[in-house]
C-alpha cells in the first residue's frame, strides 16, 4: 500500500496539481504507513493507543524508521533504508514515466 502510494504521488506530482491535492496523496502516504505499524504492533502483541497513532500521523517520517528500529534491532535499520530507497525510486519511476508518456521525449532533451 505504501508503494502504490509512492506511485500515485509521483504521478500526481507531475501534472502540477493544486495543493489540495498534493496535501492528500501526502496524507494518504503517511496514514498508509501508520496503519502498517499499527498492524505490525497488534501482530507483535504490543499495540499502539489509537491517540498515539493520530499524533504521530504528523511525524511519521520520523516515526517508522524509529519503530523499525525499536523493534527489529539493526536489521530495522537496513529495512527502514530499503524501503525509503524503494519509496523513493518508485516515486522517481512513476514521476518520470508519466512526464515521458505525456510529454514525449523532447523533455528529456536540454
Amino acid at each position: 500500500m505504501l508503494y502504490l502510494a509512492s506511485i500515485v504521488n509521483g504521478i500526481v506530482q507531475c501534472f502540477e496539481p493544486n495543493p489540495s491535492v498534493v496535501w492528500t496523496v501526502a496524507c494518504c502516504v503517511g496514514l498508509s504507513a501508520i496503519h502498517w505499524v499499527q498492524l505490525d504492533a497488534i501482530h507483535r502483541k504490543h499495540p499502539i493507543p489509537r491517540i498515539a497513532l493520530q499524533l504521530l500521523l504528523m511525524i511519521w517520517m520520523l516515526f517508522v524508521p524509529i519503530y523499525l528500529i525499536w523493534t527489529r534491532g539493526f536489521r530495522g535499520f537496513g529495512w527502514a533504508v530499503l524501503n525509503l530507497v524503494g519509496i523513493y525510486a518508485m516515486t522517481l519511476i512513476s514521476f518520470f514515466t508519466t512526464l515521458l508518456l505525456v510529454y514525449g521525449p523532447q523533455v528529456f532533451r536540454a
